[in-house]
C-alpha cells in the first residue's frame, strides 16, 4: 500500500512540475517564431529554466502545504465551480 501512496505522490509532484515546463516551452516557441529560426539553444535554455522553476516549486509545495492539499485547493476552487452555495 505504501508503494501506491509513493506513486500517487510522484504523479502529483510531476503535475506541479509540468506547468512551468510547458509555459517555458511556449515562451521558447514564441522566441523562435519571432527569430524565424529553430534555435536549439533558446529551446533548451527555456526548458531548463522551466524545469528548475518547476522542481523548486514542487518541492516548496511538497514541504509546505502538501501536494494533495495544494492540488485539491486548485481543483476545487469556488471560481471554477461557479457562483452558488458555499461549500457544505
Amino acid at each position: 500500500m505504501k508503494l501506491i501512496a509513493i506513486f500517487v505522490q510522484l504523479l502529483l509532484w510531476l503535475r506541479i512540475l509540468i506547468s512551468p515546463v510547458l509555459g517555458s516551452a511556449v515562451i521558447a516557441f514564441i522566441i523562435c517564431y519571432f527569430l524565424n529560426d529553430l534555435n536549439y539553444y533558446v529551446i533548451y535554455s527555456c526548458l531548463f529554466i522551466g524545469l528548475v522553476v518547476g522542481v523548486l516549486w514542487a518541492e516548496k509545495v511538497r514541504k509546505g502545504v502538501g501536494l494533495s492539499n495544494f492540488l485539491g485547493k486548485v481543483i476545487a476552487h469556488r471560481d471554477i465551480d461557479g457562483p452558488g452555495k458555499p461549500y457544505e
